[in-house]
């Protein structure tokens, strides 16, 4: 006699199954030393945003750059104005 399984016990073994695959490929790739298997993307840790700054320097400078131009605009613009009033 065959046992009918309810839709939460069959969407459970999916589930298992799943995390049964990844963690397999998980495996693969810890124990791989050639470098040629790609990580799971399942089992990585999220990077701070200061440590994605610092591997981006470019993207880090752009940001500078610009908050730089913006302070030194903003100060030409205090300075025009102080003097152009007191004429």
């Amino acid at each position: 006699m065959l046992k009918a399984f309810s839709t939460h016990q069959q969407c459970y073994a999916i589930n298992l199954f799943c995390v049964y695959q990844l963690s397999r490929a998980h495996r693969e790739h810890y124990c791989d030393k050639t470098g040629s298997v790609l990580p799971v993307e399942h089992f990585k840790l999220p990077a701070p945003v200061e440590d994605a700054f610092k591997k981006d320097v470019s993207l880090y400078a752009v940001y500078l750059l610009t908050y730089l131009l913006i302070l030194t605009l903003y100060r030409m613009y205090t300075i025009f104005v102080v003097i152009y009033q007191a004429n």
